[in-house]
């Protein structure tokens, strides 16, 4: 069976329980010395230095710092000989993060008041940005797409795409999004050689793009070099369900988080008491030959939780508390239950609308 916390808020204990839940792991704190380690070795040695660190973290020997760099060509080979299926599915994913993000860009104004003074705001796109996509544990084609589409569409003028593994699907995600450059840099070193410059790797003037604990502490401690986007690693999420909610659903979306990282959070806050005894089943029943099961039970036993409340009102209340990443609704209300949310990155409202 599944190694996870499992609560009532009727418990004595609840609330002090639920503030253990929420405090960071205990190895954040060698985790924020060893980035600042990493930021002034990049800082200080350049080429050389990222070199040792892509060695010592990434697995990949280099000659030189140019041998970090893959070619546009290698992409478009890689995006001609991934399965039909899977080219497919990443085209038709990428014309609706288009469709989505065509309709974001704002309009310059500009206006005279009543003093006759010239007032508004024009908007430009940013010179250099870079894309981070994570491969230490897994691919990411995913945030591939969703960090070069949107930053195609805004006219950035020189777009690259990082990442620790060159997965032949990312590396056919950045050819199919458009990237200009691609280099196999990742973790803390990546943000530090893009945020600060070296003798080869060129300075962005913004890096957007998920991450694990290492990446988001990165960005923590490069504020201010570089433009950033949130601080949003390791992967959260808090599922609300009621009664009407599949089970087996909600378990998957869970487990989906729980992959990515030990450290990622994974709760679940119901105030049905089958439910929450249905989903632990479903847990263990989809935890059994799991490619990545380690991972999923390492996140689990840590940072994961199944919450029986009172209502659906103090779900809401704890997820508010909770500020989440990603934010499940599940269930008959769970389009009601949107308006009470004040706290979360991302709301995905109903069964079907998984992270």
């Amino acid at each position: 069976m599944p190694d996870i916390t499992r609560l009532r808020s009727d418990q004595p204990d609840f609330a002090a329980r639920l503030r253990e839940l929420k405090l960071p792991p205990p190895q954040m704190n060698s985790v924020r010395e060893r980035v600042a380690e990493v930021i002034a070795k990049i800082r200080s040695g350049g080429d050389s230095a990222l070199l040792e660190c892509v060695r010592e973290h990434d697995g990949f020997s280099a000659a030189s710092a140019a041998e970090l760099e893959i070619s546009l060509d290698a992409a478009e080979d890689a995006r001609n000989s991934i399965p039909a299926k899977l080219r497919d599915a990443m085209a038709f994913a990428a014309e609706r993060i288009r469709n989505y993000h065509r309709g974001q860009a704002p309009e310059s104004r500009e206006f005279t008041d009543e003093h006759g003074s010239v007032l508004g705001e024009r908007f430009f796109p940013v010179g250099r940005a870079v894309i981070y996509a994570p491969g230490g544990k897994a691919a990411y084609p995913s945030s591939t797409l969703m960090g070069v589409i949107p930053a195609k569409i805004a006219g950035v003028g020189e777009i690259i795409l990082t990442t620790p593994d060159p997965n032949p699907a990312v590396l056919a995600a950045a050819a199919l999004a458009g990237a200009d450059r691609i280099f196999r840099i990742g973790g803390a070193h990546a943000l530090a050689a893009f945020a600060l410059g070296t003798e080869t790797v060129p300075r962005a003037d913004k890096i957007v793009g998920p991450g694990g604990a290492y990446v988001t502490e990165a960005k923590r401690q490069l504020r201010g070099e570089v433009g950033l986007d949130s601080l949003a690693g390791p992967s959260e999420v808090f599922v609300i369900a009621d009664s009407t909610a599949n089970p087996t659903w909600i378990a998957a979306d869970i487990l989906a988080q729980a992959e990515h990282d030990e450290m990622a959070q994974c709760v679940l806050a119901t105030p049905d008491a089958e439910l929450e005894s249905a989903v632990f089943g479903e847990l263990d029943s989809l935890l059994s030959g799991a490619a990545r099961a380690g991972i999923m039970r390492a996140s689990l036993r840590g940072r994961g939780a199944l919450l029986t409340t009172s209502s659906l009102r103090e779900c809401a209340e704890l997820a508010n508390d909770f500020a989440p990443e990603h934010l499940q609704l599940m269930g008959a209300e769970a389009e009601e239950l949107a308006g009470e949310i004040r706290g979360a990155g991302a709301v995905f409202i109903g069964g079907p609308s998984c992270v």
